[in-house]
């Protein structure tokens, strides 16, 4: 700063940094308004985000949830086909056994069936495969 010369130029010195010193303060001002609009914002962004995380983690979880149950209708699926592919008649190696004794002492194919209480047709079926072997 310069030496002051007389009161004129003090005075005029003065009311110019008065005038700086306004400015600031207006500027300082300025800045602390838009701080604290940025900080509203900021907030209001922040939750927003949290809507957004607890939106896409409701999201997540029904589609874990859905694939969970699609995996398991196609597990129990899966099983029931296993087990129907595993049902049907269990072969009875004794009723076979007796039929070929039977046929083998010459008996007709219905008086087996009538002996041994099963039907015709099953009869057939065990000589056909055992003339397919």
């Amino acid at each position: 700063m310069e030496k002051v010369v007389n009161s004129e130029q003090a005075a005029s010195e003065l009311a110019r940094l008065r005038q700086e010193n306004d400015a600031l303060r207006q500027e300082l001002a300025n800045l602390k308004g838009k701080s604290s609009e940025c900080q509203k914002e900021n907030q209001q962004l922040r939750a927003e985000n949290r809507e957004l995380r607890a939106e896409l983690q409701k999201k997540t979880q029904f589609i874990l949830k859905d694939q969970q149950e699609r995996n398991k209708a196609e597990y129990d699926e899966a099983i029931r086909r296993a087990a129907f592919a595993k049902r049907g008649p269990k072969t009875n190696v004794n009723l076979h056994k007796d039929i070929l004794f039977r046929r083998d002492q010459g008996m007709s194919i219905r008086k087996i069936a009538k002996l041994l209480g099963c039907s015709p047709s099953t009869v057939q079926l065990v000589l056909k495969k055992r003339n397919d072997n």
